[in-house]
């Protein structure tokens, strides 16, 4: 079954029963087999952010005015402004029960869905600087690690257990240029620069995997980032 979406769309991302559909300023939620069309998500400014959460439960988008949405899937979808960036939003990303944000004012905000200012209102909000410029999320995945790159070729990691005093942020040298792709393993992160290199990292202590040959560092890299050049067989 087929759904008329909008020329341009970069990005499909599927978790549970829902296929988020995102590119081009714009994103929107899908269910094949369900809906004829996918329903599109509106914030009043360009998208330049989406997430759907691993259960296919809820979505959350950042747009160029700087706000930061989050929409439960179901019959009935209404958008409920999270947060809200001093510039467009780079980055969403989910962590566990809170969505974390990366914008042009350089800050990292985590709102804290299960954490309201009062009952039924908006929710807590830590707000964090962040140390380099950072335009890509993930989470690590035990939960704990959130994880950033950006221009700067410089990995970031956040520690989500010291949320309750102090976001505290480890800085790490990862490549000459702009980190160009982020994704998550069982035991560690893998990283992608401009500068053509793959790297394989350890969440004990930010270092590449010494047990392991520098071959299987590059092919486990490149399999995670879906990687198909020269190198990566």
């Amino acid at each position: 079954m087929a759904g008329q979406a909008w020329p341009g769309v970069t990005e499909l991302r599927v978790a549970g029963e829902w296929v988020l559909v995102f590119g081009s300023g714009r994103a929107a939620v899908w269910q094949p087999g369900r809906m004829q069309a996918p329903v599109l998500l509106r914030t009043g400014a360009a998208i330049t952010a989406a997430a759907i959460d691993g259960a296919g439960t809820q979505v959350v988008v950042g747009d160029a005015a700087g706000l930061v949405t989050r929409w439960s899937l179901g019959r009935r979808m209404r958008g409920e402004t999270l947060t809200a960036h001093a510039g467009a939003v780079h980055a969403v990303a989910w962590a566990g029960d809170a969505v974390a944000s990366v914008g042009d004012d350089d800050a990292l905000r985590l709102s804290e869905l299960g954490r309201r200012v009062r009952r039924d209102g908006p929710p807590l909000v830590l707000v964090a600087e962040t140390p380099v410029p950072v335009d890509r999320l993930v989470l690590d995945a035990t939960g704990r690690w959130l994880l950033g790159g950006g221009r700067e070729g410089a990995i970031v990691r956040w520690d989500l257990e010291q949320r309750s005093r102090r976001l505290r942020a480890t800085l790490h040298a990862g490549h000459a240029g702009a980190v160009t792709a982020l994704a998550v393993t069982e035991d560690g992160w893998v990283s992608g620069g401009a500068d053509g290199v793959v790297r394989a990292w350890d969440l004990a202590d930010g270092t590449g995997d010494a047990d392991v040959s520098e071959a299987e560092l590059v092919r486990r890299a490149c399999r995670a980032l879906g990687w198909t050049e020269p190198g990566c067989a």
